[in-house]
């Protein structure tokens, strides 16, 4: 008889001693002899018919006996006689029960709360993240077996795998199994050994026993079967391997005690994986452009001791993640490219994590390179690294710098060659001794009007942008220009700046303190002294008709961007300057105004 036993909290299946005898031979259909007597009388004995007696020949009805004696206890139902049966008459147990020093294992004891109820089981495949793993990997799912309940709870209590004919899955590839609920927890495991896995005349077999794992009525639930890889696989075994779940190895026992089984024969199933080089040799370094890098802007570079300065301005920010292992970054090396007609220099750059310094470089035909950083990201971690760039001899005349990753060097845990993926650019900073730092306050607003005409209906839309504006490294003028020309606009249809010709106009609000209006020159608006900073409300007006007369689209949107600003260092206007960083920039852009 069958008996539950816990052992450290482990549930596992015993059976009470049941016969005297000692069977040690394997027999098959076509064996002879007095131990296939033995194994006859035992059955008929034990309730398992064999009409024609006990013969000493191992045919159909010997087959179909034993086929039912190893369902009824769990065992792979073939009709071999192998060790695992022979164990079983033995009167041994034929569950090994091994420590798993990965996961605890839960039993699931939860009671059926249907008594007497037939049920039906539905057995099929149930999904798998990915069928793709590496030497060493462990707790990989490599099947999922997918429980159905209908008309009462069913107890799962067993799952027989098909492992093939090839014994080397389970000496070479697989050294452990567990059965998983959907929350995570182990109902059970075992280490596959000649010991524990069943060879009928094909293929071998193994029983996953010893838990009680009740699917409720109506409802559906995974099981995840898992496993640990061996830590080293030779590379000609790193190939495809199938787990088979076939017909009625998965059983369950309904409210009324029936045993269930499945899949059925046209559902039956298997998965096949395909297992790769150890996570250690395929060791990847992610590297992107990180969400919080500086946006476009202009910076005004004067300090030092000729005013044309900038140290440690803040280029760029970037991810390195460490994929499958920790990477270890020994060398990189960044872009620093200043473009433009000025004279500013980028002469070294600084590479940080946060406000820790990692390592300083000269930048030398527009490469900085960080040498012997040995810098660690940890396995499914991701870093966010800065550079920094010292700014020299900037001038009047603004130059662009963009900063971006070129190459790393990037090791494993040990020691080999790390992938390297994916690359950063930054965005482009602007520099120059003397002008102005302006900064958006609040979101730009909107507001209508609608006029009338001869039965036409006109709608303008206003949308005013209040821009702090900072003077750095001189006294700035404004409105040297037009309103228009001081403040440029431009009209984005759909997100792309457009030339739709309609009437629009632009004006600007002269702050009511805080600048200098008097002794100025004709047509100039305003100055602003050097370090000081005002609130500017621009507006930019435009219709929602083309200057022809037709209405726009509005199937498209149009929002305002600012596209410029010009401003003087002086009074004369020659020396007319534009900042234009924030063309065709989405922070710097409105909402949709029709």
């Amino acid at each position: 008889m069958k008996k539950v036993l816990l052992v450290a909290g482990v549930a596992v299946l015993a059976l009470a001693s049941v016969s005297s005898a000692a069977f040690s031979t394997n027999l098959t259909v076509g064996s002879k002899g007095a131990d296939v007597t033995a194994l006859q009388n035992w059955l008929i004995t034990n309730g398992f018919s064999i009409p024609a007696g006990a013969t000493g020949y191992f045919g159909s009805q010997t087959k179909a006996a034993l086929v039912s004696y190893q369902k009824s206890v769990g065992l792979p139902a073939f009709g071999f006689f192998g060790p695992l049966t022979q164990a079983k008459l033995n009167g041994t147990s034929v569950v090994t029960t091994t420590t798993n020093t990965n996961t605890p294992v839960v039993t699931t004891t939860s009671a059926i709360t249907t008594p007497g109820a037939e049920g039906i089981l539905t057995v099929s495949a149930g999904p798998i993240s990915s069928s793709n793993v590496n030497v060493g990997q462990q707790m990989v799912t490599v099947a999922t077996v997918r429980a159905q309940a209908q008309n009462s709870d069913i107890s799962i209590q067993r799952i027989q795998l098909n492992l093939g004919t090839d014994s080397r899955i389970f000496t070479k590839i697989y050294n452990k199994f567990y059965v998983v609920d959907s929350n995570g927890n182990v109902l059970t495991s075992i280490v596959p050994t000649l010991a524990t896995v069943a060879q009928d005349t094909t293929n071998y077999w193994l029983n996953l026993v010893g838990f009680n794992y009740v699917v409720p009525k109506g409802t559906i639930r995974d099981l995840s079967i898992k496993a640990d890889l061996f830590g080293a696989i030779d590379s000609s075994y790193q190939t495809s391997w199938t787990i088979n779940v076939p017909q009625n190895v998965v059983r369950g026992i309904d409210g009324a005690g029936i045993s269930l089984y499945g899949p059925s024969a046209s559902v039956g199933f298997s998965q096949a994986i395909t297992v790769g080089s150890s996570l250690i040799d395929s060791a990847r370094l992610n590297v992107s452009t990180d969400g919080a890098t500086p946006l476009a802007a202009e910076y005004i570079a004067n300090s030092g001791s000729n005013n044309n300065q900038y140290e440690k301005l803040s280029v760029f920010s970037f991810n390195v993640g460490a994929e499958k292992d920790s990477v270890l970054i020994k060398n990189m090396s960044v872009g620093v490219v200043v473009t433009g007609s000025g004279s500013a220099v980028a002469n070294t750059a600084y590479l940080y994590d946060g406000a820790t310094l990692i390592n300083s470089a000269a930048v030398s035909t527009g490469v900085a390179t960080f040498s012997n950083i040995n810098y660690t990201v940890a396995k499914d971690t991701t870093k966010t690294l800065t550079v920094k760039v010292d700014v020299t001899s900037a001038n009047g005349t603004s130059n662009t710098i963009v900063a971006s990753t070129t190459s790393f060097t990037a090791l494993n845990s040990q020691g080999s060659t790390a992938t390297v993926s994916g690359s950063a650019t930054g965005n482009s900073i602007a520099v120059r001794n003397e002008g102005i730092e302006i900064a958006l306050v609040g979101t730009p607003t909107i507001s209508k009007s609608t006029n009338v005409n001869n039965n036409i209906s006109t709608t303008t839309a206003a949308v005013t942008f209040n821009l702090s504006i900072t003077a750095r490294g001189a006294d700035v003028i404004f409105g040297t220009q037009s309103a228009s020309s001081t403040f440029g606009f431009g009209i984005y249809q759909n997100d792309t700046l457009t030339t739709q010709t309609v009437a629009s106009s632009t004006s600007f609000a002269i702050p009511s303190s805080g600048v200098v209006t008097a002794g100025l020159s004709t047509g100039q608006a305003f100055k602003l002294a050097k370090n000081n900073t005002v609130t500017v409300p621009v507006t930019f007006s435009f219709e929602n008709r083309t200057v022809a007369g037709a209405i726009l689209n509005t199937t498209n949107t149009f929002k305002v961007g600012l596209e410029s600003v010009n401003w003087a260092s002086s009074t004369l206007p020659t020396t007319v300057k534009s900042t234009t960083f924030t063309a065709g920039q989405t922070a710097w852009r409105s909402v949709t105004a029709f």
